[in-house]
């Protein structure tokens, strides 16, 4: 079967569907420019409110000192990505903690809780490494925003900015405390295959950085180099983010940064590195709720 015709098979059975960065809604308000994957806010789509239990990807630029004042969420679990800059996160549980580049941080809004983020001021501030869990969360309170959809090409910011990938998903069960933690990454581990960032599956609990309150949901890592082949792992459901770029699906399909993959009922997929990439990929299975 030629890759042409494979391509036209997969997507012809829905279990492959690519979304082009382009594609994105886009929230911009004040310093900070949000790329939404899912619907999101004022950005309703009935269509695509979810992937199993992930309901958010947000590709967030917060410009030095700006970012979100405190809002609230309940029964969402968080977990943050930074790519670059670094980030403050306050909470009404009495957290603060900066995250940068080499940590994940997790919050589990539980019953309810208040956040705030922003960006580092001064680029040279470095980020704390460990935090004691006590926090949880889902979203009512972003900015009033000024909306548009996106143009191509990566996300624009200046320097001193903080680039980072939120991703929020659905708990098994609603309510309970608050929880937060935050742990380092071996962030050289990432060239060696995909790193487990953070798990509520049972078989990859031990291996994650942070737990997360959502049995069917695996978040995992991987920073690839030109040439370099990858099998995604193997699942019932399969979220693929390109945060920068670029890989080529084995149908041909060719990802660049922000643009995005889900795959369905598929036992396997090799991905192929065309450009240095660093890639998020949920293993998902349906919520339970």
């Amino acid at each position: 079967m030629s890759v042409a015709s494979a391509k036209e098979e997969f997507v012809a059975a829905g279990v492959i569907e690519v979304r082009r960065a382009a594609d994105r809604t886009r929230t911009v308000v004040d310093g900070v420019e949000s790329r939404h994957s899912f619907s999101f806010g004022q950005h309703y789509d009935p269509a695509n409110t979810s992937f199993g239990p992930l309901v958010a990807l947000n590709d967030e630029t917060l410009q030095p000192g700006r970012g979100f004042a405190a809002h609230r969420h309940a029964d969402i679990e968080i977990v943050t990505w930074v790519v670059s800059g670094s980030l403050v996160h306050e909470d009404s549980t009495g957290q603060r903690h900066v995250t940068g580049r080499g940590a994940v941080q997790w919050l589990s809004a539980g019953s309810g809780v208040l956040h705030s983020e922003r960006s580092v001021p001064d680029s040279r501030a470095t980020p704390t490494g460990r935090a004691t869990p006590t926090g949880r969360g889902t979203p009512t309170g972003r900015p009033t925003p000024t909306s548009r959809r996106t143009g191509t090409g990566p996300v624009t910011n200046t320097p001193g900015a903080t680039r980072f990938i939120q991703m929020w998903v659905l708990p098994d069960e609603p309510g309970g405390a608050p929880r937060f933690a935050q742990r380092p990454i071996d962030v050289a581990a990432l060239a060696s295959g995909f790193v487990v960032i953070a798990s509520g599956q049972s078989r990859r609990r031990d291996q994650a950085a942070v737990p997360i309150g959502c049995a069917g949901a695996a978040l995992l890592a991987t920073q690839l180099v030109r040439e370099q082949s990858v099998w995604l792992p193997e699942a019932k459901l399969v979220h693929l983010f390109v945060v920068g770029g670029a890989v080529e699906l084995d149908t041909g399909e060719r990802l660049l940064e922000g643009d995005s993959a889900r795959l369905r009922s598929r036992a396997r997929a090799l991905l192929r590195c065309r450009a240095p990439a660093e890639l998020l990929v949920w293993e998902l299975d349906e919520p339970t709720r």
